[in-house]
């Protein structure tokens, strides 16, 4: 099969290629769904150098299909590894970080993190493309490579200008952001860093809807929790629900809306869809309720997760059923053009992520996606919480949460 360049993609590598040579990295922060896997591999090919990819397991395959697909990828020699797993790489290589600023930003992520830097402090001359699409979702997640690289090494400094960072009386909150002009212009100009791209494929329609499953009055029980304890759950502020109590809660609503999601699936018309979930039993006790259905993620082994795209890549799986967490981001799948939120993340921008799964360059059809949704639930409170964390929640799943 062969694809040929598309014409914003072209400027994209010749500046990558120029910069990747002037300093042995770059950063390609471009718009999700626009040929990053594409983009960063002809990079690579152009400089006659083997790739190593460093990237979640369950993106491994897309990665050999990706050089399958195109002709001008022949010859390329690529291995692949995990942030976990990463180790040392042959010096004439080209390092590829794949959706690296989630993955090495995290707090919880150390062993990742480690290994990372272990690998530029022993190797510094390898040349390394670090690729994302939402790098300023969230800026303290960059710091951890801003900081290796030698651009940003003051933590202070930079959470005080970037984060917004505030005190709180569980120490400093730097999940916020500001100054982000400052901050791409400082990646892109005077470091030389990054390459931006917001270029978006014109769509016909994508058409997003929400769906809700259960009418108030038939929420009464949810296995012991009941509808008034629900509604006073939701009247605490956010800082003052444990995390237990507000997981526990988050789970029995989607175990409450199994049932009617999948009625609400199997009453589609017999086309490629794929669907999202947060709690990955719920996912496969949905999978088994709805026909021709696979599911991908994190627990499943990559031999299942591969055969199940595979399945659904040549029509014999129509609803795949995907992990938020593991599956939400880097896989194509244009063959579907309907997406269902049959739960809802914490951070809008993971809704973004996923979306773009189908919402994406190759798509030829016009794009649905379905948040199912339960009226005065948990779901209501999270789409809350994400619009005052992030952005305005009507940007992903229109006015019928405010």
């Amino acid at each position: 099969m062969t694809f040929t360049l598309l014409d914003h993609q072209k400027p994209i590598i010749q500046d990558g290629l120029n910069i990747l040579k002037k300093h042995n990295r770059v950063y390609l922060a471009l718009h999700a769904g626009a040929g990053k896997t594409l983009i960063a591999l002809t990079i690579a090919k152009l400089c006659n150098a083997d790739v190593h990819v460093v990237a979640p397991r369950v993106l491994h395959k897309n990665w050999r299909d990706e050089v399958k697909k195109h002709s001008i990828l022949n010859g390329i020699s690529l291995t692949h590894t995990t942030y976990e797993s990463l180790d040392t790489v042959p010096d004439n290589a080209i390092v590829i970080f794949d959706e690296c600023h989630a993955r090495l930003g995290s707090k919880n992520k150390t062993k990742r993190l480690k290994k990372y830097l272990r690998l530029l402090k022993s190797q510094p001359d390898i040349k390394r493309i670090y690729l994302s699409a939402t790098p300023f979702s969230k800026p303290i997640q960059l710091f951890p490579i801003l900081q290796a690289e030698k651009i940003y090494t003051d933590w202070f400094s930079y959470t005080g200008e970037f984060c917004d960072r505030r005190r709180t009386p569980f120490g400093f909150d730097v999940d916020g952001a500001s100054n982000l002009p400052k901050l791409r212009k400082s990646l892109t100009e005077e470091h030389e860093f990054f390459i931006i791209s917001s270029y978006k494929e014109e769509r016909e329609v994508v058409q997003e809807v929400y769906v809700s499953p259960i009418h108030t009055e038939g929420m009464a029980v949810f296995d012991g929790i009941t509808s008034s304890q629900i509604h006073d759950f939701l009247k605490k502020p956010t800082s003052l629900i444990p995390f237990e109590e507000y997981s526990e809660v988050r789970r029995k609503t989607g175990e409450a809306k199994l049932a009617p999601l999948a009625h609400y699936i199997n009453g589609l018309s017999s086309e490629a869809r794929i669907i999202f979930m947060h709690h990955t039993d719920l996912a496969e006790q949905l999978a088994a309720q709805i026909p021709k259905a696979a599911t991908i993620n994190g627990k499943n082994t990559n031999k299942i997760n591969d055969k199940a795209l595979d399945d659904f890549k040549a029509g014999d799986v129509l609803n795949l059923v995907l992990s938020l967490t593991s599956a939400s981001e880097g896989l194509n799948l244009t063959e579907a053009n309907h997406a269902i939120f049959g739960e809802l993340p914490w951070n809008a921008y993971q809704i973004y992520q996923a979306k773009k799964r189908i919402d994406r360059f190759g798509q030829t059809r016009d794009v649905k996606i379905t948040y199912f949704v339960q009226e005065a639930s948990i779901d209501h409170h999270i789409a809350r919480i994400i619009s005052q964390k992030t952005f305005n929640i009507q940007d992903f799943i229109g006015k019928a949460f405010v």
